[in-house]
């Protein structure tokens, strides 16, 4: 769900549900023993630059490679996989709101238009 990028009223989700009294966002919750995978890729996740071609592409295997032998770090093939898991569904959600942020001001500029 989109809790930063305004709809056609300039509101974002967050603002909405302040607004209404709601929780901000789901309770989101991370095991203490796997806090460690999180940690690991939002580290890799911050260093690569994966945005072109107007989306969002999964960090390649080589990328995980290289920050492993960097950091020094021994990534079991478990553990590459549910960072893997964790890259695609970043990618999915995200590509999902820039989708719905170009439909929103295609119909805001067609709206303009007719006027």
């Amino acid at each position: 769900m989109r809790y930063e990028i305004p709809d056609e009223k300039g509101e974002t989700r967050r603002e909405l549900n302040a607004r209404m009294n709601v929780a901000h966002t789901p309770p989101f919750i991370i095991p203490p023993e796997a806090k460690y995978i999180w940690d690991w890729y939002f580290s890799l996740h911050e260093k690569v630059a994966r945005y072109r071609e107007g989306c969002y592409h999964p960090i390649p295997p080589s990328e995980y490679l290289a920050w492993a032998t960097l950091t020094g770090i021994i990534v079991y093939p478990w553990e590459y996989d549910i960072m893997m898991a964790m890259d695609a569904v970043f990618c999915d959600e995200t590509n999902k709101e820039i989708e719905n942020l170009r439909i929103r001001e295609r119909e805001k500029q067609q709206s303009e238009a007719k006027k």
